[in-house]
């Protein structure tokens, strides 16, 4: 993510946590015209180790929106792994069900990984 500052105070992780509404408003603005999908959100920040924020299925208009904070290294990669190995099928060990939607995934970068996240795309 670019900023259009170079010695501005506001920081990549600032411009991510400023665009979030904006994104969940419009998911359900969308969800509004288009009755037949159904939109849920969950979220996986990729700092020092990937944690999953929410596990459960929270709908756009019931989601309460909690800031994110840059720490340590940007471990993409790991992130990613953790991303595929969710949406691997429940016999499986994972959270998909065969017969369930088709998931679409919103990835917000805020800088540059450091690791290597080619693995973890590839796995994806």
């Amino acid at each position: 993510m670019k900023l259009s500052h170079k010695n501005s105070s506001i920081t990549p992780i600032d411009v991510v946590n400023r665009a979030i509404p904006g994104v969940i408003k419009q998911l359900g603005q969308l969800l509004d015209e288009q009755s037949a999908f159904k939109v849920f959100i969950r979220v996986l920040p990729y700092a020092d180790e990937p944690e999953w924020i929410n596990l459960d299925n929270i709908p756009p208009a019931s989601y309460v929106k909690r800031e994110l904070h840059a720490s340590g290294r940007s471990h993409r990669g790991a992130a990613l792994i953790r991303l595929a190995k969710a949406l691997r099928l429940r016999e499986d060990r994972g959270l998909m069900r065969m017969e369930g939607p088709i998931p679409v995934l919103i990835l917000v970068l805020g800088s540059d990984p450091e690791d290597v996240w080619q693995e973890g795309l590839s796995r994806l």
